[in-house]
């Protein structure tokens, strides 16, 4: 097991967004590494919490189009082997990600 210890709201997203955009430029995925993902994204939404962008209606029915995402309290995510590879892997296969690498130094993905 692997723990990413994350210090603010904006390493979150940073974190978050790269996973998902990492994620998206792989063409074929086998049934294990979409079970494998889903995993990662549950822990990262139990450790967040999504809050409304005023641009766009809220309500039960209608979904987020742009939301921001909060850290809650607890600033650990805690990833198995499998999923921490599989997490770093789509981390730093996005090219802006290069871009934060002293800032997200400390994050010690």
């Amino acid at each position: 097991m692997k723990t990413i210890l994350i210090a603010s709201s904006e390493d979150f997203s940073l974190l978050y967004q790269g996973f998902i955009i990492g994620g998206n430029s792989v063409d074929k995925k086998t049934m294990q590494v979409i079970r494998r993902e889903a995993k990662v994204l549950d822990k990262l939404d139990a450790i967040s919490r999504v809050v409304g962008d005023d641009r766009y209606p809220t309500g039960d029915k209608v979904r987020e189009l742009n939301p921001i995402l909060l850290l809650n309290d607890k600033a650990e995510l805690k990833l198995e082997d499998e999923e921490h590879e599989l997490f770093k892997m789509y981390f730093e296969s996005v090219n802006w990600v290069r871009n934060f690498r002293v800032k997200l130094s400390g994050l010690r993905i």
